[in-house]
């Protein structure tokens, strides 16, 4: 670990993004219990695109063990809003080459926060840079 920031106190539990090398491109979201430290998401995981996830930007976590994060997938450069649930399944809320129900297009991500309940909130910014609040949940995903 070279540094670390993000640290989030979700009860008796915290979580913090680490930087693997000398930046946050190869980077993890971590959870501290008292008896262990686990590694939540990397780069590299897979996304359910089939892309893999190059840096971690924004994060956050909840009580419940769930996780958001920001990321640029690597080999295509879209940027994603994640999901990684209690169960360990990564899910794409948001990503910068899908048209929202309002037909916009986000171009970036920015002050994510997720709720105990589960409620994700984020602001994004569209193609005119128009700033945007959004309340989310996970896209469903296609199963094969």
């Amino acid at each position: 670990m070279a540094r670390f920031d993000r640290l989030r106190s979700a009860g008796n539990v915290f979580f913090a993004r680490f930087a693997l090398g000398a930046d946050f491109y190869h980077a993890a979201v971590v959870r501290f219990t008292q008896s262990s430290l686990d590694a939540l998401i990397r780069s590299g995981d897979a996304l359910p695109d089939g892309t893999q996830l190059g840096d971690l930007r924004i994060t956050d976590a909840n009580r419940n063990g769930e996780a958001i994060f920001t990321s640029t997938a690597q080999i295509t450069g879209t940027q994603v809003l994640g999901f990684r649930g209690a169960d360990g399944k990564i899910k794409i809320v948001a990503a910068n080459n899908q048209a929202l129900q309002t037909g916009d297009y986000l171009v970036r991500f920015s002050d994510t926060s997720i709720r105990d309940d589960g409620t994700i909130y984020f602001l994004g910014f569209d193609v005119n840079d128009r700033a945007i609040v959004f309340r989310a949940s996970p896209l469903p995903q296609a199963t094969p």
